[in-house]
């Protein structure tokens, strides 16, 4: 139907003619002659002139076409084009026209420069007059045309006199003035509007992060980065700010603010230490989140996408499973974490957790309140950990504020644990007290000694192991396996220290994806190596060595654990090996 309206991204895909956006006119027909659209719009910030874009929507306008046909609704919409192009510079004489286009259907958008500052209220009359001028320039054409009066939906927005991120000023003003035409925006929100949008053009965010620890090793699996508003500000509670974001259509402008300033404070991580990034099911799906903005941001701050973690909120419902699988899996093909949070808050967290197929599962804070005092709670939570084990993610237990509850989260097996009793949010990013580490250091240990009778070192059942420098070239490294059946990795080893690992079926999937031959074939190793793999010294006890393995990444679970002396490479263990001996330790 030529009527159909157009929604979301793709109006937005539509107006910003990605990719290649600032290369040419944001608008498809815009001709390619005329001064880039983007130098037009700078040029008015640098002379202080705001940039108006207004939204119109031809009211019922898919019933034109339907009772009178094709013909005539395509001589409406050419109709009202050349009325707004003819109009709005009579109704505003002082004013420049830098674009009037037709989106799609009957979603028309105009862009003008003009003078001075622009308050709400000046906004409005501009909109309503140009919503009059323009139904009275074309009532009579239409009535001829429909055997009816047109009405005419309008709404209106502002860009901000910032000469950075115009695309995203765009983004934000259409689905504001959109927003506003279709009803879906209040006039006392579209108030709001205009602080919000200045919260976000200035990234008047703070960012605060909060730990969480693994209660099998009392070490710092990473944090989840946290937003807050601007204090004093009526988007200072998170909840409010990404409430509001969502009502108006724009929730990932503010996701995507999040994001960079959560990447840009974070300071340095530790190896297979995470973010943990909170993302709208809505956003993940987003065709400019695809655009790989995430994984640029990352690579300028030296990190890996293996150190980010994409958590999905339970509480927001996922219509579309397939669609938004076939995302997930385009980032986890690019090494990127998944998390469900909030697991137990609602109903539909086990449908989640069977499609999404998470890394992580977060259990929500309701069901971690009391555990210790609860044991309905606890069988569940035990319940929650067989599934996880089976699945091969881990359980993250929210919430947590007592001492009381994290022995017993421990004693039941939970794998990480985050809440205020380990850590606050803050910033920069917290580290647990010491006080507070020492207990759970305590924990750790006294449920190590009460399951090992024996003590041994991984230093005791370590392996020769086939190492590699760093230039060796990857189809070298390729012969080397092929050459023997029985090795599944090397150790690529520099100056006695060993810097990366390359196992066999890693060096498979580099390989076996298209073009992976000709990509990776006579490039060193170093491009494909893991370049943080697990290392551990000689007189580690096996039971720790044991507990920190099975809590790796479960693309890691069953690659060589490294081990050293002094630093210097000494040789290898399989996780075979590992187990078996385990095994025999346990039967002692």
């Amino acid at each position: 139907m030529i009527s159909r309206i157009l929604n979301g991204w793709e109006v937005i895909s539509k107006i910003l003619s990605i990719p290649g956006f600032k290369r040419r006119s944001i608008f498809k027909n815009h001709s390619l002659k005329d001064p880039d659209l983007i130098a037009k719009v700078l040029e008015n910030f640098k002379k202080s002139r705001p940039v108006v874009l207004l939204y119109f929507d031809l009211v019922k306008f898919h019933e034109v076409e339907q009772v009178s046909g094709f013909q005539a609704a395509s001589k409406i919409l050419t109709l009202f084009k050349k009325s707004l192009e003819r109009e709005i510079p009579e109704i505003f004489p002082g004013s420049e026209i830098l674009a009037v286009e037709n989106l799609l259907g009957d979603d028309f958008v105009v862009l003008m420069a003009m003078e001075g500052r622009l308050e709400h209220g000046e906004l409005q009359k501009i909109a309503i007059t140009s919503r009059i001028g323009i139904k009275e320039r074309i009532k009579q054409e239409y009535l001829k045309i429909t055997g009816r009066e047109p009405d005419i939906h309008v709404g209106y927005a502002v860009l901000g006199l910032k000469a950075k991120n115009v695309e995203s000023q765009l983004y934000t003003a259409l689905r504001e003035a959109q927003g506003l035409a279709k009803g879906s925006i209040s006039l006392e929100t579209a108030m709001l509007l205009s602080e919000f949008r200045e919260i976000l053009d200035r990234a008047r965010l703070e960012i605060v992060y909060q730990p969480i620890v693994s209660l099998r090793t009392g070490g710092i699996l990473g944090w989840e980065a946290l937003t807050r508003g601007p204090r004093e500000s009526y988007f200072r509670s998170p909840d409010i700010l990404f409430t509001f974001a969502e009502n108006v259509g724009l929730l990932y402008p503010l996701e995507r603010v999040c994001r960079r300033l959560a990447l840009e404070n974070l300071g340095r991580l530790g190896p297979d230490q995470k973010l943990f990034l909170n993302i709208h099911p809505r956003t993940i799906s987003d065709p400019n989140f695809v655009r790989g903005e995430t994984m640029r941001l990352i690579e300028e701050m030296g990190l890996k996408p293996s150190s980010i973690v994409f958590e999905i909120t339970e509480r927001h419902s996922i219509n579309d499973f397939p669609n938004f699988n076939k995302t997930l899996e385009h980032y986890r093909s690019q090494g990127y974490l998944v998390a469900v949070d909030d697991v137990g808050s609602g109903f539909s967290s086990l449908e989640s957790i069977a499609e999404i197929r998470p890394d992580f599962i977060k259990i929500d804070k309701s069901l971690i309140r009391d555990i210790n005092l609860n044991p309905i709670k606890r069988s569940l939570l035990e319940t929650f950990i067989t599934f996880a084990e089976k699945i091969g993610c881990a359980i993250i237990a929210e919430g947590i504020e007592t001492w009381e509850e994290i022995t017993t989260l421990a004693n039941i097996g939970a794998h990480y644990g985050q809440g205020y009793f380990l850590g606050r949010p803050g910033f920069p990013k917290v580290y647990l007290d010491k006080s507070v580490e020492q207990k759970v250091l305590r924990l750790v240990s006294s449920r190590r000694h009460n399951g090992w009778k024996h003590a041994f070192t991984v230093g005791e059942i370590t392996e020769n192991a086939e190492i590699v420098r760093k230039d060796c070239l990857v189809r070298e490294v390729k012969k080397i396996l092929e050459e023997n059946e029985l090795l599944d990795g090397v150790v690529v080893v520099e100056e006695g220290k060993p810097v990366g690992l390359v196992m066999r079926y890693h060096l498979d999937r580099y390989l076996g994806r298209q073009y992976g031959v000709p990509l990776y074939f006579e490039r060193p190793i170093t491009a494909i190596m893991d370049t943080s793999p697990l290392v551990i010294e000689e007189d580690t006890p096996i039971e720790i060595v044991s507990q920190i393995a099975m809590n790796r990444n479960r693309f890691k679970l069953y690659d060589y654990i490294i081990v050293t002396r002094n630093q210097l490479f000494k040789g290898i263990v399989s996780v075979r090996t590992l187990l078996d001996t385990m095994t025999r330790i346990c039967q002692i």
